[in-house]
């Protein structure tokens, strides 16, 4: 087999190139509205300060749900760590977890 049979396949797959089509139409509108967003901003208020905080607040989502996650897995991770630590598996209830 060529390694190009694969990409072949893909290409007749015709759920992979719907979903393939939709991400790059919605990766295309959300890089278009992280440019418009501050351009329209500026447009309206006259102000590069409005301009700045509106191109400011597409990211406030990704800060907060990411010291949410991070909270999350510094939280859950140690104690799996521990486990391997041990030689046990994860799923032992035997599992020695020291602080």
């Amino acid at each position: 087999m060529m390694p190009t049979d694969g990409v072949a396949l893909l290409r007749r797959n015709r759920p992979f190139r719907r979903f393939y089509y939709a991400r790059g139409a919605s990766v295309a509108g959300s890089q278009w509205t992280y440019a418009a967003v501050p351009i329209v901003a500026l447009a309206v208020y006259r102000d590069p300060l409005a301009a700045g905080i509106a191109s400011g607040c597409g990211y406030g989502g990704s800060i907060a749900f990411g010291f949410a996650a991070g909270f999350i897995v510094d939280r859950v991770r140690p104690t799996d760590q521990r486990k391997r630590e041990n030689g046990l598996p994860m799923s032992d209830p035997r599992a020695k977890i020291s602080p």
